[in-house]
This record gives structure tokens, C-alpha cells and sequence, in this order.
């Protein structure tokens, strides 16, 4: 059997057998581009981007996200009639206009300053004569044709300064005259019209001997 066919020419067996190795040789080749293709396609479909438009990063997981608390507006206080220094509004009113002060608030210095107060023909309380307390200053007090009674003298018994008292035309009686026997200053009482006796404005005629007091049977002063 012949192995050449020409002068110069491969055997024939060697011929294909280098066929065989380039076939192989092509396979390979074509296996790694494919594989090549897979792996490009992987990596395109688990984060795709669109030409032109920025990339998007993940949403932040819960304890990256951090939450600035939003402050809500503190509720304005209302100062409460208790905190007032004057809450009785119908004492407020008289000593606005003893003081020629018909608005703003009411200081302790207000206070300090008042000496005259007139309440008489009010509708002022016993309760409201602890409001009158306060004014430490005070030296006239009108509490005529009021419906005040012993109760409150135990508030009008505080002003020590007081040299003048008017508490005619009230309801009260001798037992509110141990209150108005600590007032040691006091110059001048009207007791008119009132529910006390002879007694009882005796003794304290006794208990404030400088006092000229008045009443439907005045006591004797002691000379």
C-alpha cells in the first residue's frame, strides 16, 4: 500500500490524525467561550443596569436607617388662678382702683404700696378676705354692707397695720371681736348696724384702750 500520494505530501495516517487533534483543539475552545457567555450572563442578570441611568444601591436594613425624633411643641401653660397673687377678682378690682391701675398684672410691689381699700357694698367673701391678707400694708379697710362674718376676721386679723376699720352693716357678733382685738394699732372701728352687744363692745373697748369706737351704745374709752 502506498503512504505517499505525492512527492513532498503528509502520510495519509499522519494526515488524519492531525484533523482528529484540531478538532479537539476547536471543541476546547469552543467550550471555554461558552463558558465564558455563562458567566458573563450571571453577573449582567444578578444586577442589571440600564445605560444611562445611575445605579440604585440596596435599601438600608433597619438598624442602619437611623430616625431623628421630631420634637413636638411644649403646650403653653395657662398660670392658674392659684398662682395669681391676687385670685379674687372682686378684691383685684378694688385694688386696681385704689391703685389707678386698671390692667397688668398685679406685682408684690403693688401690693406693698396699697394702703386704702375700699370693699364696702361688695359681694366679697369670707373666703376672698384671704386675698385682702396679703396686702401686709394695708391701713384703711372697708368692709361695710358686706356679707362677711366672724370667719373672716380671723384674715382681717393679720393686717397689723391697719388704722382704720369699717364693718357696719355686717353680720357679725362678739365672737368676731376676739379678732379685731389683736389689731393693736387700730385708731378707728365702726360697729354700727351690726350683731354685737353692749359686752362685747366693752371688753374691746378694754383690749384697745387708743381705739374710738362706734356702735349704737358706744363704750366709754379709759382716759
Amino acid at each position: 500500500m502506498k503512504l505517499l500520494k505525492r512527492v513532498g505530501e503528509a502520510p495519509i495516517g499522519l494526515d488524519g490524525l492531525g484533523r482528529w487533534r484540531k478538532l479537539m483543539g476547536m471543541k476546547q475552545i469552543l467550550v471555554m467561550m461558552a463558558a465564558l457567555v455563562l458567566v458573563g450572563c450571571g453577573d449582567k442578570s444578578a444586577s442589571p443596569t440600564p445605560k444611562g441611568e445611575p445605579k440604585v444601591p440596596p435599601p438600608a436594613t433597619e438598624a442602619e436607617v437611623q430616625v431623628t425624633p421630631v420634637l413636638s411643641p411644649e403646650p403653653k401653660t395657662v398660670p392658674s388662678s392659684e398662682e395669681k397673687l391676687i385670685a379674687d377678682l372682686i378684691v383685684e378690682q378694688a385694688i386696681r382702683e385704689s391703685l389707678g391701675k386698671p390692667r397688668g398684672e398685679l406685682t408684690e410691689r403693688d401690693a406693698a404700696v396699697i394702703k386704702d381699700l375700699h370693699l364696702d357694698g361688695s359681694q366679697i367673701t369670707d373666703e376672698g378676705l384671704k386675698n385682702v391678707a396679703k396686702l401686709q400694708h394695708l391701713e384703711r379697710l372697708d368692709l361695710s354692707d358686706t356679707k362677711i362674718t366672724d370667719a373672716g376676721l380671723k384674715e382681717v386679723a393679720k393686717l397689723q397695720k391697719l388704722k382704720s376699720l369699717r364693718l357696719n352693716d355686717t353680720e357679725i357678733s362678739d365672737e368676731g371681736l376676739k379678732e379685731v382685738a389683736k389689731l393693736k394699732k387700730l385708731e378707728k372701728l365702726d360697729l354700727n348696724f351690726t350683731q354685737i352687744t353692749d359686752n362685747g363692745a366693752a371688753e374691746l373697748q378694754k383690749a384697745l384702750p387708743n381705739c374710738r369706737i362706734s356702735a349704737p351704745n358706744p363704750p366709754r374709752r379709759t382716759p
